[in-house]
């Protein structure tokens, strides 16, 4: 997946989920909206039917009111009197009490559904009035009033993909541009990066290009090495040559030995100057190192037996004398170790 693909998908699955948790939160506000909003219109319901039922509660035979309204088969309502006979109900009211409680709100399951049921006696405490609501039509309606909030979002999720595919891709354009100039360069070309580019790609910039510095100085470094190296072992080579063609055409013994003699010389000569070349070259490339914790004890151990072949065949005897506690400074082992070589 590329970084594009990576976050546009990132900024959608946040951008849905936000959404999707204002929903919630949203649906959950609804939901406590709509229970307060309609408890008081269940509490208003009451009131008005106890000033209805307050005048002649003898005339009203037990019946029951039309349905005037898809939503009234939600809505059920009783009169009760104080001999606890029903004297008027809706179509949908059972024909049992809706609560037991007569006074203020309660939640009773009837039929398998759950009811929210406000009661309270009249004045004259001769009338129950039971005015319910079922508890599924208020889910109804949250739900319904969260989708009609989230439609308008859900529409816009397209447009807002198609607008961050753009936004995103024209703020990666420096990286574009990048790519594209490391891609048309040649390998010898190890000169700055000169792009306009956003305070987030600058520094990424400016880091190829010392590293383009250092490579260059690398590369300059190997050629001044081959040249230095060309240079200095022309000489002691000739001078090798020379004394094998002495060896050859001499006609005595003595005179051969010398001049193999002086070539074995030459030999050393350049085996020692190869030696300091590589020193140079070493010194060249750890200019740039960090230094570290070194142990001269163990060190001085591994260069006392690199050359422990070479003093016994000069007839010299080397020894590391034992110290009771390690030595440490701080450096580089490699260098440390010439520099031991050298001083041997």
């Amino acid at each position: 997946m590329s970084l594009k693909q990576r976050l546009l998908a990132v900024v959608l699955t946040a951008v849905s989920l936000a959404w999707l948790g204002a929903a919630f939160i949203t649906y959950l506000d609804a939901r406590h909206e709509l229970d307060e909003l309609l408890d008081a219109h269940l509490a208003q319901a009451s009131t008005l039917l106890i000033a209805q039922s307050a005048e002649e509660l003898d005339d009203i035979k037990a019946e029951h009111a039309p349905l005037l309204h898809e939503y009234s088969r939600d809505i059920a309502f009783q009169l009760w009197d104080k001999h606890q006979q029903l004297r008027f109900h809706s179509v949908n009211a059972p024909a049992q009490p809706l609560t037991d409680t007569e006074q203020g709100f309660s939640t009773q399951v009837i039929d398998g559904f759950t009811w929210r049921v406000f009661s309270m006696w009249n004045n004259e405490h001769d009338v129950l009035i039971h005015v319910a609501e079922r508890m599924d039509m208020r889910q109804h309606l949250a739900k319904d009033i969260t989708e009609r909030l989230l439609l308008p979002l859900a529409l816009t999720l397209p447009i807002l993909a198609v607008l961050l595919w753009w936004l995103i891709g024209k703020s990666l354009s420096p990286l574009l541009r990048l790519t594209q100039a490391l891609t048309r360069r040649s390998a010898n070309n190890l000169s700055p990066i000169t792009l306009q580019a956003p305070p987030e790609v600058a520094p990424l910039i400016s880091r190829l290009n010392q590293l383009f510095t250092r490579i260059s100085d690398l590369i300059e470094q190997e050629r001044r090495f081959t040249a230095d190296a060309a240079h200095e072992l022309r000489t002691p080579i000739a001078g090798i040559q020379a004394q094998v063609q002495v060896a050859q055409a001499a006609q005595q013994a003595p005179e051969r030995q010398n001049a193999l003699s002086n070539a074995l010389q030459g030999c050393q000569r350049a085996t020692h100057l190869i030696s300091q070349l590589l020193t140079l070259a070493r010194l060249e490339s750890y200019s740039q190192a960090q230094w570290v914790m070194c142990d001269l004890v163990g060190l001085s151990q591994q260069t006392l037996a690199e050359l422990a072949t070479q003093a016994y065949s000069q007839q010299h005897q080397l020894e590391l004398c034992e110290l009771q506690n390690p030595v440490y400074v701080q450096g580089l082992p490699t260098l440390l170790q010439v520099l031991l070589r050298n001083l041997l």
